[in-house]
C-alpha cells in the first residue's frame, strides 16, 4: 500500500496530512505526518520558537485541517486495510 496525502479543504498547500502504512516497513502501526503552520516571515518564526524555548507552561502553536467529505471513505478504507494487514501479523506471530 502507497502512502495516503489529504489535502486541507481550505486549500492551503501547508495544511498536509501525510499516512504512511505499517507494511511493507514491519511498523507496529501506520505513521502520521501532519504539516500545518504557516510562519512566514523570519521575526515571526524567530518569535515563536523563542516563546517555545523559554515558555514553561507547555503551551503549543495550533493550527486546523478540515477534512474534505470526500475524503473520509478514502481514509476509513486505509485504517481498514491497516487493522486487516496488523491483525493478521498479530495471528502470525501466535502460531
Amino acid at each position: 500500500m502507497e502512502n495516503l496525502h489529504l489535502d486541507c479543504d481550505c486549500h492551503s498547500a501547508e495544511h498536509i496530512l501525510r499516512f504512511m502504512p505499517a507494511f511493507p516497513h514491519d511498523r507496529q502501526g501506520p505513521m502520521i505526518d501532519i504539516q500545518l503552520n504557516q510562519y512566514q516571515s523570519f521575526w515571526k518564526r524567530l518569535k515563536v520558537s523563542i516563546k517555545y524555548l523559554f515558555t514553561k507552561d507547555g503551551s503549543n502553536t495550533w493550527d486546523t485541517f478540515v477534512m474534505k467529505p470526500t475524503d473520509i471513505p478514502v481514509l476509513i478504507k486505509f485504517l481498514e486495510q491497516q487493522h486487516e494487514f496488523l491483525e493478521e501479523s498479530k495471528n502470525e506471530k501466535e502460531d
